[in-house]
C-alpha cells in the first residue's frame, strides 16, 4: 500500500488566508441568505454562494435532537433525487474563504469578503496559500539582483532598500535566522509582502498581512 507523505503542522496566525470547510444543516432560507448549523450547535447566517448541496446527511455526533425535517429527510435518504437543491432541512457543505483576524485559546475569529465576522474552531479552517486575491494567469515573478551582488535585491514592487527585506517562513511571517529555528533561506519584502528564496530569487508567495516577531514592523537583526 502506498503511504501518503506527512504534511507539516500549520500554525494558524493572524493575517492568514483560510477557508471554512464544514458540514452543516440548512435551518432557514431567504432570497439572499441562509441560516445554517453544524452538528456541534454552531450557527451562522451566510450567503447561498458559500453552500454546496449534499446528497446524504452526515451522522450527527454528541447530543442531537431530531427535528421534523430530520425525520422526513431520513425517509428519503436511500432514494435521493437526481437534482439537489438548497432548502430547509437538507445537509450542505459550507466552504467560505476568510481572513484570520485573531486567534484565541480554543477559537479563531475570521472575516469573509462581505466583512462578516465569524468565530470557528481551528479544525474547521483549511489554511490556503498566502497570495490573495488568486489570479489564474499570474506569471512567475522573480527578485532582480545586479550581477556580482549578493544582497542588492530589487523587488517587483520597486523596493531596493536592503534593510526592508526580512527573514521569514514560507508564509511571509517573520523568523529569526538562527540555527534550528526553522528558517530555510527565505526573505520577504516589507513593502509588498512577496516571499522569495534569497539564493534562487524566485517569488514563492505573497502575504499582505504578515506576522512580525515584535510589534508592527520587522526586527532589525
Amino acid at each position: 500500500m502506498r503511504a501518503f507523505p506527512r504534511t507539516e503542522t500549520v500554525i494558524i496566525g493572524e493575517g492568514m488566508i483560510a477557508s471554512i470547510v464544514m458540514a452543516v444543516m440548512i435551518k432557514a432560507t431567504s432570497k439572499k441568505s441562509m441560516t445554517v448549523r453544524n452538528f456541534e450547535g454552531w450557527e451562522a447566517v451566510v450567503s447561498p454562494n458559500y453552500l454546496l448541496p449534499l446528497p446524504k446527511t452526515f451522522p450527527p455526533t454528541g447530543e442531537w435532537k431530531l427535528t421534523k425535517q430530520d425525520k422526513e429527510r431520513e425517509k428519503k435518504i436511500e432514494r435521493p433525487t437526481k437534482k439537489y437543491i438548497l432548502s430547509e432541512g437538507l445537509p450542505a457543505l459550507l466552504t467560505m474563504p476568510v481572513l484570520v483576524r485573531s486567534v484565541e485559546e480554543e477559537a479563531v475569529l475570521v472575516i469573509n469578503a462581505e466583512e462578516q465576522f465569524l468565530t470557528v474552531l481551528p479544525r474547521h479552517l483549511h489554511v490556503l496559500p498566502a497570495f490573495f486575491p488568486f489570479q489564474v494567469n499570474r506569471k512567475q515573478e522573480s527578485i532582480y539582483t545586479a550581477p556580482g551582488s549578493e544582497f542588492g535585491w530589487t523587488c517587483v514592487c520597486g523596493n531596493k532598500n536592503e534593510n526592508r527585506f526580512y527573514y521569514c517562513d514560507v508564509q511571509g511571517n517573520e523568523l529569526a535566522p538562527i540555527e534550528g529555528g526553522g528558517w530555510n533561506g527565505l526573505r520577504a519584502c516589507e513593502d509588498c509582502g512577496r516571499v522569495f528564496h534569497q539564493n534562487k530569487l524566485i517569488i514563492l508567495d505573497q502575504n499582505i498581512r504578515p506576522i512580525f516577531m515584535y510589534g508592527d514592523v520587522p526586527t532589525e537583526h
